[in-house]
């Protein structure tokens, strides 16, 4: 379950710092419009001091409201349901098969 919670938290760091790039002047642009050439992707350009503030400042600033907490809450629910379901029937499975060479001997 931490590793599910791991990863969301990471897809909202990730999600935070883009958007973060994206409407911010650190955006640069590899070709100008002024040479004559269509704009080339946006290339980011943050270093990983300055992504690390980012993160550190979203418990403070929380940019997505508390949908990260409801999705983690929802969405973990069903997860763990599954995840217990799965040990479950994997554990079933290695008992019939135990017994199954047990009563085959």
């Amino acid at each position: 379950m931490d590793a599910f919670l791991e990863t969301i938290d990471d897809l909202f760091n990730r999600t935070y710092v883009l958007e973060f790039l994206l409407m911010n002047p650190l955006v640069m642009h590899n070709k100008s419009m002024l040479e004559g050439e269509y704009m080339r992707p946006l290339q980011m350009d943050a270093d990983d001091k300055q992504r690390q503030c980012m993160i550190d400042l979203i418990p403070t600033l929380r940019p997505f409201g508390s949908i990260p907490e409801k999705i983690k809450l929802m969405i973990g629910r069903g997860f763990e349901t599954w995840t217990t379901l799965l040990s479950t029937l994997r554990r079933i499975s290695t008992l019939l098969g135990s017994i199954s060479q047990v009563g085959g001997q």
